[in-house]
């Protein structure tokens, strides 16, 4: 799968995107790809920056940043790792090792290897692999973008980076020792659970903003937040799923609409522009939910930088009034760590009675946890997130 060609892969996956999640959605309000975003500084910047994301390492390199900054993409890294159990809903095997090798290319790529083997055997009770095509990494600019720059060109700058993945998981599991007949779940933990390979597909994206700061004529990137996703993973023989959608129908801030479906960026205070929304200003919004997985469950937050957020709503439609709150403004500089998020998620739930607890569930991060490992759910999610420039 390293091998593969970066842009054949990653436009084959960006049109399956586009075609799963909706244009409205897949929607950008500037300019970006190989033709740049339109500001010398940052276009000089731009090659560099993608080059050490899709390096993998933990931060990004010191040429394109101010200070250190922590890589988005950061590679999982290998490592061995003896486990004793005993807790939760462990199977009667003492002990375990974990081991996870990594192998990442340059062009973003990678292989995960995960291995859980019983200690004093060589009984393997789980064997995953997770390949990881090379993604695509697409830049474009969000409204006022350049706002903080003055006549000379320097100040602060705003850019978004898409991220766009897919690739495949596959893994074996024989819960039974050979060797001493352990187990590595507990069986009455687990309904349904039978030995043998299980494999999925996965498809995502996530949006990043960069914040840039210019000084004569170069770009270094200062900060970077999380914006919106989506992603929907498919079990081979599992459910049909459909990738959940958001429809924002309604979005107000202090009395003005927003159309929450594509970039935004709302000032809050005067550190951006002049009349930026209060800091307590009423919110409120309307969102449809369209997709999921079928005969899954649903749930959506609303949550953020707001008095009243929404949890676990099971609707189709939400509609949630509140205000902003714990907001800082006025303080002579443009932050943008403030949000308003929409975050719905819709999956296969192969313990109903409740979820699987683990010893090993944090050593199988590189999987989700012990649960996602042994079932492969399906599932899909997406998140809408409303940056509030303060």
């Amino acid at each position: 799968m390293n091998t593969l060609n970066r842009k054949a892969a990653a436009t084959a996956a960006a049109a399956a995107l586009v075609a799963l999640v909706g244009a409205a959605v897949a929607g950008c309000s500037g300019g970006g790809g190989d033709d740049g975003i339109g500001n010398a500084a940052v276009d000089a910047l731009l090659p560099s920056l993608e080059g050490s994301m899709l390096s993998g390492s933990a931060d990004l390199s010191a040429a394109v940043t101010s200070g250190t900054v922590s890589n988005p993409l950061a590679a999982e890294t290998d490592s061995t790792q003896t486990v004793t159990l005993g807790s939760g809903d462990d199977g009667t095997a003492a002990s375990v090792q974990v081991t996870v090798d990594a192998t990442h290319a340059s062009n973003g790529g990678s292989t995960v290897a995960v291995t859980v083997k019983e200690s004093g055997s060589t009984h393997v009770f789980l064997d995953a692999t997770v390949e990881t095509h090379p993604p695509q990494i697409d830049f474009r600019t969000p409204p006022l973008a350049f706002v903080d720059l003055d006549l000379t060109g320097s100040g602060r700058a705003f850019v978004i980076a898409r991220v766009i993945q897919s690739g495949t998981l596959t893994r074996t599991l024989a819960n039974t020792s050979a060797a001493t007949g352990d187990t590595l779940v507990a069986v009455a933990a687990a309904p349904g659970l039978t030995d043998g390979t299980a494999s999925g597909a996965f498809l995502s994206y996530q949006d990043f903003l960069l914040q840039l700061v210019i000084d004569q004529g170069t770009a270094r990137v200062e900060e970077i937040e999380t914006l919106s996703r989506a992603s929907r993973f498919v079990r081979d023989g599992g459910p049909t799923v459909t990738q959940l959608a958001l429809d924002v129908s309604s979005f107000a801030v202090a009395g003005a609409q927003y159309d929450a479906n594509r970039d935004l960026s709302i000032p809050v205070g005067n550190d951006v522009v002049s009349g930026g929304a209060a800091a307590d200003a009423a919110l409120s919004l309307t969102a449809s939910v369209v997709g999921g997985v079928a005969n899954g469950k649903l749930e959506t937050d609303v949550v953020g930088d707001i008095a009243g957020t929404v949890a676990g709503s099971t609707l189709t439609t939400i509609t949630h009034a509140t205000q902003l709150a714990g907001i800082t403004i006025d303080d002579g500089e443009i932050d943008v760590d403030a949000e308003v998020k929409i975050d719905s998620k819709s999956w296969e739930d192969p313990t109903p009675s409740g979820s699987i607890s683990h010893t090993l569930d944090g050593a199988l991060s590189a999987l989700d946890d012990m649960e996602a490992a042994l079932y492969l759910p399906s599932f899909t999610e997406t998140a809408r997130v409303v940056p509030l420039w303060h």
